[in-house]
């Protein structure tokens, strides 16, 4: 009887341990998903920012051009 309970708290004891390791890996795999996520998020606004940037300039050497070609 006795085996049978050191056996069974042996079992319980191996399966919290893989148990923490599984809901480790887990919590590590969430962490780095989320990480990857505000990554591609920043470089995309990053672009919209520089797109817009671009943009204005676009806008300014346009009005500059048109205005140059009005005086000619």
């Amino acid at each position: 009887m006795l085996k049978f309970f050191k056996n069974a708290f042996r079992d319980m004891k191996e399966s919290a341990k893989r148990q923490h390791e599984i809901d480790r890996a887990n919590f590590e795999a969430a962490k780095l998903e989320s990480s990857i996520a505000v990554s591609k998020e920043k470089r995309k606004a990053d672009k919209e920012k520089e797109l817009q940037a671009a943009l204005a300039r676009k806008k300014a050497a346009q009005e500059k051009y048109d205005a140059a070609k009005k005086r000619n």
